[in-house]
């Protein structure tokens, strides 16, 4: 392959096209046709931040690296719809058809060409892609709300296109600290494009997150029910994924730190979400994604509460029971995904396993605890307790970058190698038999149950 050309098919928006007779935006709920999804092709399930620094904080004088290992060697442009069609055209009755290939989704909505791979005798495709390559400030903007014990910080984060930059710097320039003191991240990069609600976050989090969805009202007339957490329950059906990458909560959750990403999106008969395009404006989000900015309304009061509760509760709000359950649920789906796409590999997961028993023991003992410092207000033990609340997670990114990657420490999920966003649990196993490499992948069982050791040894207070 010598370059790859990107557009949005009409398949990718279900119901909501011009073929089913919806107007284009601006004048109604369809994609518009020459619209074009911007984003970035690097790998961003090897690495995330500045390519040329990766692993330290990036500033005007750092010592900036080749960044050739982090990125595809080839070129690539995102085109519209509208001008894929044409190559489309071109390529009709040339190469393989589509159910030859027969691939998911190789085969997309446009109904008068046939998806042929090509190539198409004399056509020639000039691909021209002009790339600045200097390097140029990015601009975080920080707020920070002092606190009795530790601070609340607001962020805007820059540069998030090319590769999670303006976050990830941020945190490698202030990793010692955020380390030390950060409670949980809570991100927030597409809270809004939508009515469908999804959130995905460390187990520990989860709990508090539902109970305080079920407090906020939902705006009338999206038929999800009287809650935020009725829209989160007909989106999703209740699942809640590992956590993945794609934003800019990975330098984060990568460094040990509990987090939760809250994302939105359109139902199938909601408006085209005009992702990463010119048409994502104020004009597209109050006529058609989010009119009277009610959507925006309910969801400040959940982020606002849940913020809340995590910075003034005397007991930070985590459930721990539940995080010994969440973890159980990845190891399972870990024996599944062996069971599934390794069969031939006769891998022992017992050390693992055992490991994963440690941290469930351990969640339900110090969840015992905290009720007791609750209960009899004991402020000495409310304190060792919160102390273990807050650090026990770096356990999780104790044993050293995962193997292959440059950015990911996580043992619990990483990006999938071949997707970048969804999630791979316990992905330093997975990669290894992906590799047909057993005995890498025996040596991440040892160290990922290390890892989650080390979690459920920072539970362990008053034994």
């Amino acid at each position: 392959m010598i370059g790859t050309i990107l557009y949005t098919d009409p398949l990718e928006d279900g119901e909501i096209t011009e073929a089913n007779g919806y107007l284009p935006y601006p004048d109604g709920l369809a994609r518009h046709p020459s619209s074009i999804q911007r984003g970035s092709t690097r790998w961003g399930s090897l690495s995330f931040g500045d390519p040329s620094t990766i692993g330290y904080a990036s500033h005007k004088d750092s010592p900036h690296a080749d960044i050739t290992p982090y990125g595809p060697s080839i070129p690539s442009i995102p085109i519209s719809p509208r001008d894929g069609l044409q190559l489309l055209h071109a390529l009709d009755n040339h190469g393989l058809s589509a159910e030859t290939v027969n691939r998911t989704n190789y085969k997309g909505a446009f109904s008068n060409v046939t998806y042929h791979s090509g190539p198409a005798p004399g056509a020639t495709l000039n691909l021209v892609n002009i790339m600045d390559t200097r390097l140029e400030p990015a601009w975080d903007v920080i707020a920070s709300i002092n606190g009795t014990n530790e601070d609340d910080i607001l962020a805007s984060w820059d540069a998030e296109e090319f590769g999670l930059m303006g976050s990830t710097e941020w945190v490698e320039d202030h990793l010692p600290e955020l380390v030390e003191k950060t409670v949980a991240y809570i991100n927030l990069d597409t809270a809004v494009s939508g009515p469908r609600t999804e959130i995905v976050g460390s187990g520990e989090i989860q709990t508090i997150a539902i109970e305080t969805m079920k407090k906020i009202i939902f705006p009338e007339g999206y038929g999800a029910g009287p809650t935020l957490y009725d829209a989160w329950f007909n989106a999703t059906e209740g699942v809640l994924p590992a956590m993945g990458s794609g934003s800019d909560y990975a330098a984060f959750y990568h460094n040990g730190i509990t987090s939760l990403d809250i994302a939105g999106g359109p139902g199938p008969k909601d408006a085209v979400y005009a992702y990463h395009t010119l048409y994502d404006t104020h004009r597209w989000m109050t006529e058609y994604a989010d009119p009277g900015f009610h959507l925006h309304a309910a969801m400040g009061q959940f982020v606002t509460l849940l913020t809340y509760h995590i910075a003034d509760d005397p007991l930070i709000p985590f459930d721990l029971t539940h995080a010994g359950t969440a973890l159980r649920d990845i190891f399972e789906d870990l024996e599944e995904k062996l069971t599934d796409r390794f069969p031939s590999y006769d891998l022992d997961l017992t050390p693992l396993s055992s490991a994963v028993s440690s941290f469930e023991e351990a969640g339900k003992h110090i969840s015992t605890l905290a009720k007791q410092a609750v209960a009899l207000n004991d402020t000495v033990l409310l304190g060792a307790v919160n102390s273990a609340y807050k650090a026990f997670s770096r356990g999780f990114a104790s044993e050293g970058l995962l193997p292959g990657r440059f950015s990911f420490y996580n043992v619990v999920s990483a990006p999938g190698l071949d997707s970048g966003y969804g999630a791979d649990v316990f992905p330093a196993v997975q990669d290894s038999l992906d590799q047909g490499n057993l005995t890498q992948a025996e040596e991440w069982v040892e160290r990922s149950a290390k890892a989650v050791l080390r979690a459920a040894e920072i539970l362990k207070i008053g034994e």
